[in-house]
C-alpha cells in the first residue's frame, strides 16, 4: 500500500516519472469487543451495559456491517433493514451505528461470552475473541429446618439455611436473627443451640448473602417443650372461685369472686404473609400478627429493630411504597410477662 514512481535509465543519466499511482490494497478487518462499564456488575442496579465491536486492523477501517454473538450463538446482525412498500426507511434498527450493542437494565440473563465480527468492502473478517459480561445476583429464596423437630429444654437443636441456588459469585454467607436480635457471631448455613433454654423458644430467621445482594429470608418458629410438670394447662378455661359468708346477726352473708388464669408469656407468635411482593407506587395487601399469650398480647410494627414502631395493634397497613421502604418489618408481640417477635419482608419491585 502506498504511492509508487517509476524511474527510467540510460546510459546519459536517471529520471524520474512525472506521474504517480497510488496502490490500496484492502482487506477484511479483525476486530475486539469493548465493554463499558467493566464486569462485574449487579443485577440489582438494572445497569446499562455498552458493547462496542472495535477495529484493531483493516483497510478500509468503518465498518459496514456487524455480527454479534452470544455464548457463539448468532444474536443480531446490524444493520438491520426491512424495506417495505409502506416503510422505505427500513425500520427501528436500519439507521443505527451496527458497531454498538446496548444491553439495557441487565440482569443476570445477560451473563456470558460476546463476540462480534465485522465486514467492510473487502468482505468479513475473523470472530473477535470473547469478553465475558459477569453479572452478580442474590442467591435464591431461603429455607430454614430445624432437627429435631420436637425441641426439649436442656436438649440440643440444630438448624440449617438453605438455598437452591447460591448466586453469583457462590461464596455464600448468612445472616442469622433470634426475633429481631440479629446474631452477629453466626455466619454460616448452620447453627447449633446447646443446651436448649427457655430464650430458644422464639422465631429465628436467615438470610443468605452474596456480593450480589441477600435473599428473601426464612422464619421458623421453635417450640420448646418444657412445662413443669403437666400440672398447668395453659389452654384450659379460666375458673371463676367465689367466697360467700353467711349471715349473722349483723347482716346479710357477702361473697368475693377471683378469677384463676395462667399466664404465660407471648408464644406461636407469626404473620399471615413472610414475605409480600409489591409493585413500586402501590400499597400492599395488610399483614396480620398471630400470636398467644395471657394476659392478653398487644401488638406494635417496626421497620428493622431499631426503629420506632409505625403502626398499633394486629394489623399492618401500608400506604403506596416507594423503592426504599423495601425490607424487614417487624411485629412485636408482648404482655407483662414478655415479648415475642416475627418478621415480614417487604420486596418492593421496580420497573
Amino acid at each position: 500500500m502506498g504511492e509508487y514512481n517509476c524511474w527510467l535509465k540510460n546510459e546519459v543519466g536517471m529520471e524520474q516519472s512525472e506521474d504517480s499511482i497510488l496502490l490500496n490494497v484492502q482487506y477484511p478487518p479483525d476486530v475486539e469487543v469493548l465493554m463499558d462499564p467493566s464486569t462485574p456488575v449487579k443485577a440489582r442496579d438494572k445497569t446499562n451495559v455498552m458493547l462496542e465491536c472495535n477495529v484493531t486492523s483493516g483497510n478500509p477501517s468503518n465498518l459496514s456491517k456487524v455480527r454479534w454473538f452470544l455464548d457463539g450463538e448468532l444474536m443480531k446482525e446490524f444493520p438491520e433493514c426491512n424495506y417495505t412498500s409502506k416503510d422505505d426507511s427500513g425500520g427501528p434498527f436500519c439507521g443505527l451505528d451496527p458497531t454498538i450493542l446496548s444491553l439495557e437494565r441487565v440482569d443476570e440473563t445477560f451473563a456470558g461470552n460476546y463476540t462480534c465480527q465485522g465486514e467492510n468492502v473487502a468482505g468479513w473478517g475473523p470472530i473477535s475473541e470473547p469478553i465475558e459480561l459477569i453479572v452478580y445476583y442474590p442467591p435464591s429464596p431461603a429455607n430454614i429446618r430445624s432437627y429435631p423437630t420436637k425441641v426439649v429444654k436442656g436438649a440440643e437443636v440444630n438448624l440449617e439455611c438453605k438455598v437452591e441456588s447460591a448466586g453469583r459469585p457462590d461464596n455464600v454467607t448468612y445472616i442469622w436473627y433470634r426475633g429481631s436480635h440479629q446474631m452477629t457471631e453466626i455466619t454460616t448455613s448452620k447453627h447449633k443451640i446447646v443446651p436448649v433454654g427457655l430464650e430458644t423458644n422464639s422465631n429465628f430467621t436467615c438470610i443468605a448473602v452474596n456480593e450480589g445482594g441477600q435473599s428473601d429470608p426464612a422464619t421458623l418458629f421453635i417450640n420448646v417443650n418444657a412445662w413443669p410438670g403437666n400440672k398447668l394447662n395453659r389452654t384450659a378455661p379460666n375458673s371463676n372461685y367465689t367466697c360467700q359468708s353467711e349471715s349473722n346477726q349483723i347482716g346479710p352473708g357477702v361473697s368475693s369472686t377471683i378469677e384463676i388464669a395462667v399466664d404465660y408469656p407471648p408464644e406461636d407468635v407469626y404473620v399471615s404473609t413472610k414475605i409480600v411482593k409489591v409493585i413500586e407506587g402501590q400499597a400492599p395487601n395488610p399483614v396480620k400478627c398471630h400470636g398467644k399469650g395471657h394476659p392478653n398480647l398487644t401488638y406494635k410494627w417496626k421497620k428493622n429493630s431499631t426503629a420506632e414502631p409505625r403502626e398499633y395493634g394486629e394489623e399492618l397497613r401500608l400506604g403506596p411504597m416507594i423503592r426504599s421502604d423495601s425490607g424487614t418489618y417487624i411485629c412485636e408481640a408482648s404482655n407483662k410477662h414478655g415479648t415475642e417477635n416475627a418478621v415480614v419482608y417487604f420486596n418492593v419491585m421496580c420497573k
